[in-house]
């Protein structure tokens, strides 16, 4: 699967799959070169930070999505992206026309019990035509996936090294619930991801704003939209890299060590960064600070949403199709330990913003 705006290359070879990059570049990164949208931001001036206001792009945003699309569906978590997405819907006035809720099995979730009732209280004080899907990630959803990919999920395109698949990259193309329901209105529906804040980097004195895979390649699918990154929209993307930026040099206590760590959702950070992207507050405590972040989101074996599934699965075929699979690719490129893979990160295009401050 070849997406025309969303991929990895090496040499003249176009992939969807970051793992079959690696294969053909026998683990040498600098080989790989990873694409978001180049074609667009490349003619694109992020230097310049948009004069509108955070506020006034995020409206204007919510006004180009609902005369895009005849379904508008809102994937709703108890986070500050999503949430802030529900909020400049419900001021711009409007509609979502179904918002998605979902929670794992046998895992415990803070997340779902505040992102439904969110989701309750939209639909109660300002359409009372919304849909609310609410549903839960069962154990038995994986049988079907691995069975028919074997050990070949490896080359899936998105797919990351995670047993569980519970992650917004991979769910959609996973787990049978969601791959049925998505099949409802499928030719008009248009499904609205709060993704995500912006990269940073600083190098050899300059800020950019970057495209690293590991942020932006689950929107190869057309069945992803990012609110806050979609290039074609270029402002907001620029405008809240610049909100980041100028936070970032208004600490005392910046310097490039702390961009690192706060962008690696430090929880002593985490908050105040949200809100310096032009976040909105968020009530539930597991991701006011960004708990959440260090509970589920690790692409191994022993994250903490994969370990139930790997109970349930210990003596079944499809575990030996992950196994299988993994013990080659840590085989292939000489590694003992696969914690670290998902850092083996490729940065795609740089956007300069501005001269580090003196």
């Amino acid at each position: 699967m070849i997406m025309n705006h969303v991929y990895w290359q090496v040499g003249e070879v176009k992939t969807a799959s970051k793992m079959k990059a690696l294969h053909l570049a026998g683990g040498d990164l600098s080989k790989i070169k990873f694409y978001y949208y180049d074609e667009i931001l490349n003619n694109k001036n992020f230097e310049n930070e948009p004069p509108e206001s955070f506020e006034q792009l995020a409206i204007e945003r919510c006004i180009f999505l609902r005369n895009t699309a005849n379904h508008l569906v809102l994937w709703l978590s108890s986070g500050y992206d999503s949430n802030t997405v529900l909020h400049y819907f419900i001021k711009s006035g409007c509609k979502i026309d179904e918002i998605v809720c979902y929670t794992r099995d046998k895992i415990f979730d803070s997340e779902y019990n505040t992102s439904l009732k969110v989701a309750i209280s939209y639909k109660k004080t300002h359409n009372q035509k919304c849909k609310i899907n609410w549903f839960r990630l069962q154990l038995e959803s994986l049988e079907d996936y691995y069975q028919n990919l074997k050990d070949d999920f490896i080359y899936q395109p998105g797919q990351n090294l995670r047993f569980s698949k519970t992650d917004p990259t991979s769910q959609l193309h996973s787990h049978y619930e969601i791959r049925k329901f998505l099949e409802v209105n499928a030719n008009t529906r248009l499904d609205i991801f709060g993704t995500e804040k912006p990269k940073l980097l600083i190098e050899e004195g300059k800020w950019y704003t970057a495209m690293p895979d590991n942020n932006f390649y689950y929107f190869y699918s057309d069945a992803i939209t990012s609110f806050f990154n979609d290039a074609p929209y270029f402002k907001i993307f620029a405008k809240q890299a610049h909100m980041a930026l100028k936070w970032f040099e208004s600490l005392p206590e910046f310097d490039e060590a702390l961009l690192s760590k706060v962008q690696s959702y430090d929880q002593e950070y985490y908050n105040r960064w949200n809100v310096a992207c032009g976040r909105v507050p968020v009530i539930n405590k597991f991701s006011v600070n960004g708990w959440s972040k260090h509970l589920y989101f690790n692409d191994y074996i022993t994250s903490i949403d994969s370990l139930p599934y790997v109970q349930f699965y210990q003596n079944s075929k499809i575990m030996k199709y992950y196994k299988t699979a993994i013990n080659d690719f840590k085989s292939f490129f000489k590694l003992n330990d696969l914690k670290n893979l998902p850092n083996l990160q490729i940065m795609g295009l740089k956007k300069f913003l501005k001269n580090v401050k003196k």
